[in-house]
């Protein structure tokens, strides 16, 4: 049929990671040699989940998205190694899911984030004016309360923005999270986007004990949005597109409104 765009082509994150870290270890070379402006490196550095440390030197904070916080034995026994080989033997989980690791020197990070690629994990844009890690509620497929488990939307959305155009020069860092129950782990209040789960009535031809899952994102900013329910579909068709809609608002100038229209 004539008329129809093709289907997208499912992204390859492992190769795309693999180009990225090629890129970068050319730019730590060229900033090292004084070919590169601290400033212009700096973004460029944040932009890769590299912090520069104060203390002197070229000592590097390393911090490691674990997208909707799920992370395996494979993984967390590289943490171990990381730990060891290229920090103090310790590191930091922090409030947003991410893992840490201070004193690494400059011309080692390739070398580290390829140890990472190896397990499938980034430190594509931990830091600076970009989408954040993904977050879900810790107890996600284990809470008793929960309406639904929420990894797969949360990891839809970390795949859908890791890279993506849209969110490398952001105004300020983006943050989106998901929760299963209206206990709301994931706090929606505190993101720039949250994501709730919750249920509709069942209809009165359904068995009683049948009742079909959605989920309800709460897009925050200086409006307050309430939760507007949706119905079930696969995660990216319907979080991509509203975390997408927001990202691009918050990409708007400034017009004394926080109307941006119809998605």
């Amino acid at each position: 049929m004539t008329g129809i765009a093709p289907a997208p082509q499912p992204r390859d994150l492992d190769a795309e990671e693999q180009r990225d870290i090629e890129r970068f270890e050319e730019a730590i070379g060229q900033y090292l040699n004084g070919d590169i402006e601290e400033d212009v490196f700096r973004v460029m550095r944040l932009n890769n989940g590299i912090y520069g440390q104060r203390q002197g030197g070229t000592n590097q904070m390393v911090r490691i998205k674990v997208p909707a916080g799920t992370i395996t034995p494979e993984q967390l026994d590289l943490m171990s190694d990381l730990a060891n080989e290229f920090s103090r033997g310790w590191g930091h989980i922090t409030t947003r899911q991410n893992i840490q690791f201070h004193f690494v020197e400059l011309r080692r990070i390739p070398e580290l984030l390829r140890r990472l690629a190896a397990v499938g994990l980034t430190t594509r844009e931990a830091c600076g004016d970009t989408v954040r890690n993904v977050m879900a509620c810790h107890l996600a497929g284990a809470c008793p309360h929960e309406h639904l488990d929420v990894t797969p939307w949360a990891e839809a959305t970390f795949r859908h923005f890791v890279r993506n155009p849209l969110g490398q020069r952001l105004p300020r860092k983006f943050k989106v999270n998901f929760s299963g129950c209206s206990t709301d782990c994931g706090q929606a209040m505190f993101n720039d986007v949250g994501v709730v789960a919750t249920t509709r009535d069942p209809p009165p031809t359904a068995p009683p004990n049948r009742v079909s899952g959605c989920t309800s994102p709460v897009v925050l900013g200086p409006t307050r949005t309430p939760p507007s329910p949706l119905r079930t579909s696969p995660p990216a068709r319907i979080c991509c597109p509203l975390s997408r809609r927001v990202c691009e608002c918050s990409n708007r100038p400034a017009t004394g409104t926080t109307n941006c229209g119809p998605a």
